[in-house]
């Protein structure tokens, strides 16, 4: 239980710099379903827009945040939890 509060504050650490960097995934103009979920099809684009600015700058635990929550909006939690995972390791090295 330590360790899960424990990411929690950590990715919520990363989460308030990117937002206060401006590089946080806006996804309000994406279109949802009726059960609020971004449509999948709009997830799976904000997705592959990610993943590209990651394979440009690989070494940024910033691509690897925003590739973390689009992996979380496109319903993929293992990987977004992977994902995660590594954003905060090269934070910590930052």
């Amino acid at each position: 239980m330590v360790s899960t509060v424990r990411a929690g504050l950590t990715h919520q650490r990363l989460a308030r710099i990117m937002h206060d960097e401006g590089m946080e995934l806006d996804v309000s103009a994406l279109p949802r379903m009726p059960s609020g979920r971004i449509d999948r099809d709009a997830a799976d684009s904000l997705f592959d827009t990610v993943r590209d600015e990651l394979e440009h700058d690989p070494d940024n635990w910033r691509r690897w945040y925003r590739l973390a929550r689009a992996y979380d909006y496109a319903g993929d939690r293992g990987r977004a939890r992977e994902a995660m995972k590594k954003a905060v390791e090269l934070q910590e090295r930052e």
